[in-house]
């Protein structure tokens, strides 16, 4: 007696007919091809992030070319503060500067968070100054530093690390890998012994000698842990690392007889390097920071009354500004008079007065730890 198919469907293991199949395949093949259609005659419509913003997909698109005849840092800049840094560290009798991707990777090497995710995954870019001897024409021996730039970085990501746009004034960058399996810190910690110690011995350094790491003030707390964790372990045995080409750590040095490392915030002087700027970084500010119309039918009248309302507010903090006067009252004068002009715009005013712009929003990564600030 043959089976009959229930009410509900058809029976689960019910093949289906060739005509359903071609039925099928034929419809699959249409809406492909509207998508391509679709996608080349209006490519906004699968821009998700316009359908939920409601944004105009042209309202912007003169601004691409904004700050486009604006020339990079140089490589020959980015050498120079490395040379600088490199000698700062020598004079501190410092074994090595660290940073994640942030806004002093940007300064010293070249790339941020823009560049790499910061993940629980160290990537850190180690400098450390390295001390040669070189003859003169007089044969009398002159001393030079120059700066060693590593970047240490998980060996599953090696490849993307590569491509990273680091410049080295001190030969090529060294690239560090530390796999899985490894503790990061041990191996971050052997590459600089390896700068510090070129021969692989301890011949130059006294048995009671402390090694101090200087790091970003913005570097996460657990990878300073990690460090002074593993210095006190791996500091007092040997630690090594193996590499497959010449731009990769190969180290296996004794350390057995350094006593204590010292990891900590990178000094003042040292901080403030990045102050000072150069003609090209100052270029860069001024046109990063200009006030563009976003549209290209220029300003409308409340726009331009908000500008001058800003603009006022900068002369009088620039008037209130003076030896001897409280930050706290330069603040005041601003808010008062954004209050004072009766058009309701204080409310929008709940930023801090100013900081340091230098260190802080306008070096590539959101740098929020900038001092000093005005309050």
């Amino acid at each position: 007696m043959p089976l009959k198919e229930p009410s509900g469907g058809s029976l689960p293991n019910k093949p289906a007919s060739p005509d359903r199949i071609r039925l099928v395949k034929a419809t699959l093949v249409v809406l492909l091809l509207c998508i391509c259609v679709i996608s080349r005659t209006s490519p906004s419509y699968f821009d998700l992030s316009l359908w939920h913003s409601g944004s105009d997909p042209a309202s912007y698109s003169h601004l691409v070319s904004h700050c486009s005849d604006i020339p990079p840092i140089s490589q020959s800049e980015y050498y120079d503060r490395q040379i600088k840094l490199a000698k700062k560290l020598h004079a501190f009798n410092a074994s090595a500067y660290i940073a994640e991707p942030g806004a002093n990777s940007q300064f010293y090497g070249n790339f941020s968070k823009a560049d790499w995710n910061l993940s629980e995954r160290p990537l850190l870019l180690i400098i450390s100054p390295v001390i040669s001897q070189s003859k003169s024409g007089s044969d009398s021996a002159s001393t030079e530093i120059r700066p060693q730039v590593t970047i240490l970085t998980p060996k599953f990501e090696a490849t993307r690390a590569r491509m990273l746009p680091v410049p080295s004034a001190g030969g090529a960058v060294r690239y560090v890998e530390w796999a899985e399996e490894a503790n990061p810190y041990a191996v971050a910690l052997s590459a600089i012994a390896q700068s510090f110690l070129p021969d692989k011995t301890l011949s130059t350094i006294p048995s009671a000698s402390a090694v101090t790491i200087f790091v970003d003030n913005s570097i996460r707390k657990f990878i300073v842990d990690g460090l002074l964790d593993r210095g006190l372990e791996s500091y007092s045995r040997q630690v090594s690392s193996s590499a497959r080409n010449s731009t990769t750590l190969m180290a296996n040095v004794d350390i057995n007889e350094i006593r204590k490392v010292d990891v900590v915030s990178a000094p003042l002087e040292i901080t403030q390097m990045r102050e000072r700027k150069s003609k090209a970084e100052l270029q860069i500010l001024k046109c990063v920071n200009e006030t563009v119309a976003l549209s290209s039918q220029g300003l409308s009248n409340e726009q331009v009354r908000i500008w001058n309302l800003v603009h006022a507010g900068q002369r009088a903090a620039l008037a209130a500004a003076r030896n001897g006067t409280r930050t706290r009252n330069v603040d005041e004068v601003v808010r008062a008079l954004f209050k004072g002009s009766g058009d309701g715009y204080e409310q929008y005013f709940t930023h801090r007065l100013g900081h340091d712009v230098f260190r802080g929003h306008l070096q590539g990564s959101a740098c929020v730890t900038d001092m000093p600030y005005l309050i």
